[in-house]
């Protein structure tokens, strides 16, 4: 038996062969370039864990980290200038 295609999976199928889709296709492919764009953009939207980025959480926040990281590496040597410049003064 086979499983019936639901509305995603209708726009999955014209985006594999989106030149001679039905209603999407066109010969221009700067024409398919924006239509399979937005179809895309509505999988995304529908169905994100799917079709959504595929950015890693722990990607994001590695990088977060590293810029606290630096953040505070660029404070500890403010704070360590002052003092040196405050103890050569005096």
């Amino acid at each position: 038996m086979k499983k019936p295609v639901d509305a995603k999976g209708r726009l999955v199928d014209a985006l594999l062969d989106i030149r001679d889709h039905e209603l999407y296709g066109s010969e221009d492919p700067r024409e398919q370039r924006v239509v399979s764009d937005n179809i895309k953009w509505i999988l995304a939207r529908k169905d994100r864990a799917r079709f959504g980025p595929q950015t890693s959480t722990l990607q994001i926040k590695s990088e977060s980290s590293q810029n606290i990281i630096d953040a505070l590496q660029r404070a500890e040597k403010r704070v360590r200038d002052e003092i040196t410049e405050e103890a050569s003064s005096q």
